[in-house]
């Protein structure tokens, strides 16, 4: 357990939504979003060359938003983002912006040599978020995603799996949302996408419908089998109605080919940090930490097949400002 020294600034104030890939060498990717509303451009940087080199990959008037990026074998870069105009209004006497729905979602790899865009075949005007990439060992695509197929009424929210791996983009629906009799829909947190040495997706969201007493629940899921099967790993009815209970926080996979999640509770005794694996080849769960101190895990395993965990730690035990970031490695 050993905590870090320190941070690097890699951008001008003003990013959004960083997202990063490190490539064989051990070089950063990293994908976001800058610039002043109702205009947002993509931005990448790498520090590849040895020193941080940022570079700008769209301009346009519109908005960009929710990127994603991975590295193939080979080196290239892909990132994965959507685009949206804003509408301007007022809000309290103050200038605002609002978005209903993307007008594209776009792939940018530099596959040929240089950065090339191509547009994603998904249909306009519907929204999607929090996006997840991976690529298998033939380079082709693996993304996760949230999507709302409906733009009048309530809204729904499904979880969606995106892939190239057939030569052409093809949409499979993983977890359809509902929506229940108040007007609420499900809400999905997906963690990282895993793909293993065959092919083969992973990975594990929350479930939890708003404003409901139904069951919150944490859920794992694979296509291994040709076809996505889920199996539920812990679940807890809510203590109010409106209570999320569970945030997702990562998932990785062993070289046995376990399954390993980390994960939020919040409930009456307030935040705890979990890690599940199905290991023992049952679903099993721990607690990392004590009670409302550990925060945002993340995890991962490395070439030794060790998993190495990443997480935030507030209250006692840190120096003043009484916040910081710890890594442990499980062998």
């Amino acid at each position: 357990e050993r905590q870090f020294p320190g941070a690097e600034n890699i951008s001008p104030v003003g990013t959004d939504s960083p997202q990063f890939a490190i490539d064989k060498g051990g070089a950063l990717h990293v994908a976001y979003t800058s610039g002043r509303m109702p205009s947002r451009d993509l931005y990448y940087a790498t520090n590849a060359g040895g020193s941080w080199a940022e570079r700008r990959l769209t301009r346009n008037p519109a908005l960009d938003f929710f990127p994603a990026i991975a590295v193939d074998p080979t080196g290239q870069v892909h990132v994965l983002a959507g685009r949206t105009t804003l509408g301007r209004g007022t809000f309290e006497g103050r200038t605002s912006y609002s978005w209903s729905a993307a007008d594209a979602v776009y792939h940018l790899t530099t596959a040929s040599g240089r950065w090339v865009v191509s547009r994603v075949p998904m249909p306009r005007g519907n929204l999607f978020r929090s996006p997840s990439m991976a690529t298998d060992i033939r380079g082709r695509l693996h993304v996760v995603l949230v999507w709302s197929p409906r733009l009048a009424g309530p809204r729904r929210w499904d979880l969606i799996y995106l892939t190239n791996a057939s030569g052409t983009w093809k949409t499979t629906v993983i977890n359809r949302g509902r929506i229940n009799a108040a007007g609420y829909s499900d809400l999905y947190e997906p963690s990282n996408v895993i793909v293993d040495s065959d092919g083969r997706a992973h990975v594990a969201f929350t479930k939890n419908l708003q404003c409901s007493s139904s069951n919150r629940m944490v859920i794992y899921a694979t296509n291994a089998s040709s076809r996505w099967v889920k199996t539920t790993v812990v679940v807890k009815k809510p203590a109010s109605q409106c209570d999320q209970v569970f945030s997702m926080g990562s998932l990785a996979v062993d070289a046995t080919g376990a399954a390993h999640i980390t994960y939020e509770q919040s409930g009456s005794e307030g935040v705890r940090e979990f890690h599940a694996t199905n290991e023992s080849g049952s679903w099993t769960a721990e607690k990392l930490g004590p009670d409302g101190l550990w925060y945002s895990a993340r995890m991962a395993v490395d070439g030794t097949g060790r998993l190495r965990l990443v997480f935030w730690q507030g209250g006692r035990g840190c120096p003043p400002p009484s916040e910081c970031l710890w890594y442990r490695t499980r062998n």
